[in-house]
């Protein structure tokens, strides 16, 4: 965690300009644990699906609704989620 801050740090200017909110950044991380363990080939799983899970997870903390055209991977990663899906 040490690093990731330490990099964070070089691209602002006060540490409280960093807004990250911890529960989310959990969150992500479990849902890309689970997502890097998954069955299938490793050289085939997309790297594009990453931001993806951060997104989820941020949304799932502060209560949001989420737009998306992908709601059943959205729901299979985060079942709390609220998925609008037009």
């Amino acid at each position: 965690m040490r690093c990731v801050l330490a990099e964070l740090s070089l691209c602002v200017e006060r540490a409280a300009a960093i807004a990250l909110l911890w529960g989310a950044a959990f969150l992500a991380g479990q849902a890309i644990r689970a997502y890097c363990a998954a069955p299938g080939p490793a050289d085939g799983r997309s790297r594009a699906a990453l931001p993806g899970l951060r997104i989820g997870a941020r949304a799932v903390v502060a209560g949001l609704r989420l737009l998306t055209r992908d709601a059943g991977r959205y729901r299979h990663d985060f079942p709390r989620l609220d998925i609008i899906c037009p």
